[in-house]
């Protein structure tokens, strides 16, 4: 639903704002817990403007970052949080708690607001900044599902609607980021009974 719905937005902007500068997408729930303070925007949009390669900018929230399942990069998120979860399980017979605090809880991070932007391939946090200009450049879907293949089983699943999409920017030659001073919303795993470790 999330990703049809997204589309249509991008159908939208395409046929009634292809001349505007910025697309501001943003989650209507708990996602944006947090009144947006307007100096990160302006400074996002500055940044945004500083380079012609430069397509997005994507939310941080504060203690911890919380949305493993749109991020990819190399070193954080290289891959589907839950998809290896998954695999894990079903190839490898691991515990789905053993999965869960391997793939997830170990892999809690923190950014600080005062870091530097953090070039990624996809990531959302509930608000992301694009250049329209960009998005008229590309012709990616946002796509929600897909089929994992365990063995010689095929498990339908679920996947996060932003990277294929976001995806469609890397082909083209942007660059997307997370601006750490971005803060859309509080989170925190050790409120959730969890351990959590810093890696930024």
């Amino acid at each position: 639903r999330l990703a049809f719905l997204r589309n249509r937005a991008i159908v939208e902007i395409r046929k009634n704002f292809k001349n505007f500068d910025f697309a501001f997408f943003i989650d209507c729930d708990e996602s944006n817990s947090q009144s947006l303070n307007v100096d990160p925007v302006k400074s996002g949009i500055k940044f945004l403007k500083s380079n012609d390669s430069y397509s997005g900018i994507f939310a941080n929230s504060r203690p911890d970052y919380y949305d493993y399942w749109a991020l990819r990069h190399k070193d954080f998120r290289p891959d589907d949080v839950w998809s290896s979860i998954i695999e894990e399980v079903f190839l490898d017979g691991s515990s789905e708690e053993a999965a869960f605090k391997k793939h997830f809880l170990d892999k809690v991070f923190s950014i600080t607001p005062d870091k530097e932007p953090i070039e990624v391939d996809s990531a959302f946090g509930g608000l992301g900044i694009y250049k329209i200009s960009h998005i008229l450049r590309h012709s990616n879907s946002y796509l929600g599902t897909k089929v994992l293949r365990v063995g010689e089983r095929e498990i339908g699943l679920s996947t996060c609607e932003h990277v294929s999409f976001n995806s469609g920017f890397i082909q083209n030659g942007g660059k997307l980021f997370i601006f750490p001073s971005l803060i859309n919303r509080s989170y925190n795993i050790t409120e959730q009974h969890f351990d959590s470790k810093g890696i930024v």
